[in-house]
């Protein structure tokens, strides 16, 4: 049995226009592995805009079965 964990973090402050993002490897050693460390300027919604949970999981164009698990969500708001 092979499993990947991978954690998600993302900030961005209130009225901010800069959004940070990091998203961790966890695999069976659980040792994290940093596949992304950035943040993001551009292409973000108006300041004012609320934004909402979406979960998707796809395997391109293999006609095979796929599953995503969900283990915790947290959120934290500075208002």
């Amino acid at each position: 049995f092979f499993f990947v964990l991978f954690e998600l973090t993302m900030f961005m402050a209130p009225g901010s226009t800069v959004l940070f993002v990091r998203i961790l490897q966890f695999g069976a050693a659980g040792a994290p592995t940093v596949l992304l460390d950035t943040s993001f300027n551009t292409v973000l919604p108006a300041v004012t805009t609320s934004l909402g949970l979406h979960i998707q999981v796809r395997n391109g164009a293999l006609a095979a079965d796929h599953n995503i698990e969900m283990s915790r969500i947290y959120l934290e708001s500075d208002y």
